[in-house]
């Protein structure tokens, strides 16, 4: 009988493990634009900072747990310590990746804080589940502190 139930609870913890969703939840830190910054800055690929929206067809953006890439066009301004500069105007591609259930997302024409990483002539929008690298309608202050961070001056995340 011991064998039988430790039989039995082995397998309710397999079942258990390989449950999906609503049985393991996804933990993110909270998105910071210090933070972001920060990981970008330490990243072998170079990263250009833009302020502007995306437009593409929301339809197309993965499915629940399957991630994939999207052409998009991007329209905005890239970010510097003071402020505003280059115009852009280009075709970017939005990377949407997925863990288990939980898929990264954009909303197309929606003001957003990008950090676009450089992949040879294209830019990539990571979109993660966690939300690391875009801020959807960012407030002032985290442009100040990302115009903080460009400048070289403090630069630190906030707390949880």
């Amino acid at each position: 009988m011991i064998h039988r139930t430790k039989a039995l609870s082995t397998l309710a913890l397999a079942a258990l493990i390989g449950l999906p969703d609503p049985a393991a939840a996804l933990s993110c830190r909270r998105p910071d634009v210090a933070r972001s910054y920060k990981t970008a800055a330490a990243a072998p690929e170079a990263y250009v900072v833009v302020l502007g929206r995306l437009a593409f067809a929301a339809d197309r953006l993965p499915k629940r747990g399957k991630g994939g890439r999207i052409r998009a066009r991007l329209t905005g301004h890239a970010v510097t310590a003071t402020g505003l500069g280059a115009r852009l105007d280009r075709t970017v591609t939005l990377n949407v990746t997925c863990v288990s259930a939980w898929c990264g997302s954009a909303t197309p024409g929606q003001d957003m804080l990008m950090f676009l990483r450089q992949d040879g002539a294209d830019y990539v929008l990571d979109a993660t589940p966690c939300q690391q690298f875009h801020f959807p309608d960012p407030p002032e202050a985290d442009l100040a502190t990302l115009r903080r961070c460009l400048a070289g001056g403090p630069c630190s995340p906030r707390s949880r």
